[in-house]
């Protein structure tokens, strides 16, 4: 992940296209397809590729999924208040793994990466996603899912998250991990660390010195 180019995010709402961009996203984020965008829109399949590339090179990210979680979460694409609620209260259902598996997979985490970081076998995030679709009743896809918990959530994915400053904090000073984000590894604290340190254009090794510095 890189950081978000606010620039050319708002160059794109100049785009003479940009009414459609929006909605498209927006599509995207219901579960339809890009055949089904590019013949609702009356563009051509390889518009819809076009487009969602330059929003995944937009908002620093290098899978669609991820940019629709980031688009919820900076206000591109947004939902009715009713949705969020239904959101929010379907996400209370969801139990504290399959939260913390949720949002490691929108800081653009693969299925292995997740593994790794909370120690668990490979191959098992198939059952922990299954799990998360019908405990939240959403769509079988990681397009619908991340920016649903967005909704459901109000996080905001482009400043630093509850669990990332948790674990700087863990990582600096010794605190120890919420029981919400104990299961991670070693190897995941290392992999959040790096995601944050990215997201804040900056080393890992200046992310740790400037949290130091705050706390002396």
């Amino acid at each position: 992940m890189s950081r978000i180019d606010y620039a050319y995010l708002e160059r794109i709402k100049t785009h003479p296209d940009y009414s459609d961009w929006t909605p498209m996203l927006k599509r995207l984020a219901e579960g339809a397809s890009t055949e089904e965008v590019a013949e609702q829109f009356y563009i051509a399949l390889k518009t819809v590729g076009y487009r969602t590339a330059r929003v995944r090179k937009m908002l620093g990210v290098s899978k669609t999924a991820v940019a629709l979680a980031m688009a919820a979460s900076i206000g591109l694409i947004t939902c009715t208040e009713l949705d969020q609620a239904m959101a929010a209260k379907r996400w209370e259902r969801v139990v504290p793994v399959d939260r913390l598996i949720t949002e490691l997979f929108a800081y653009g985490f693969t299925n292995s990466q997740v593994e790794t970081a909370l120690g668990f076998a490979t191959g098992s995030m198939e059952y922990y996603l299954n799990r998360t679709y019908r405990a939240f009743i959403c769509p079988h896809s990681k397009n619908v899912l991340l920016p649903r918990w967005v909704w459901a959530t109000s996080i905001r994915l482009d400043k630093p998250t509850e669990l990332e400053l948790t674990v700087l904090r863990h990582a600096t000073h010794g605190d120890r991990l919420s029981a919400a984000f104990n299961r991670l590894t070693p190897a995941g604290v290392n992999l959040i660390l790096r995601h944050l340190a990215a997201k804040m254009d900056r080393s890992l090794s200046e992310l740790i010195a400037t949290e130091q510095r705050s706390i002396a």
